[in-house]
This record gives structure tokens, sequence and C-alpha cells, in this order.
């Protein structure tokens, strides 16, 4: 099976936008990045938690994309009515194919 055969669901990715306020602070808002990406959601394993030359990153899951340019750790996700803080993006072996994107739930 190919790996975008293993992508079940359908998430987006949100950037934060901020707007310049007459009074010199700004607002933030929430804009669509990348619109219905088609991913895998895994939840986190404890030896995946200090991966990447021991650096621990706290995360609930990890998500599974084909690779797209320009997602970063101030980005969001949202799969359905829930919520996901990126804490770490890894574009994996430097190849461009997909990333592995650790996220922590936000819950309200």
């Amino acid at each position: 099976m190919s790996f975008s055969g293993l992508l079940n669901k359908k998430i987006n990715i949100e950037k934060v936008i901020r707007t310049a306020v007459g009074d010199g602070s700004y607002t933030e808002s929430w804009s669509i990045r990348y619109a219905n990406v088609p991913c895998r959601i895994n939840s986190v394993r404890m030896d995946e938690l200090q991966e990447y030359d021991k650096q621990t990153v706290f995360a609930d899951y990890i998500i599974f994309i084909e690779y797209k340019n320009n997602i970063t750790e101030k980005d969001r996700i949202i799969f359905g009515s829930r919520t996901f803080e990126i804490k770490a993006v890894r574009n994996y072996d430097e190849m461009q194919l997909y990333y592995k994107i650790y996220v922590l739930e936000i819950k309200d």
C-alpha cells in the first residue's frame, strides 16, 4: 500500500493573521492555509516523545501528511470540532515527501 493510501482522515491547517489596531497593538485571527488535507492521526507512544537528539516534545498525537510547503509550529490543525497546537514539524528524512507533525490537543 502506498503512503497516500494510509491517509484516512481530513484536516485543515490554519495560519495566524495579525491585524494592527489603531493603538499600536494587534488582534489575531485564523485563516485556512490548506483545506481538506488527507492525513493519518496516531496517538504518541512514549518512545517517540524523545526522538530527535533527545529533545523532548510533549504531544498527544502525530499527524502524517504529504509534504506541504511552509507549515510551522505557529500554525494549528483543525480536525472536525477539535483543535490541535503544532508542537513540532518534521520533514521525514529531509526528502520533502511527508511530514510528521507532533500536536497537542487544545481543550477548552
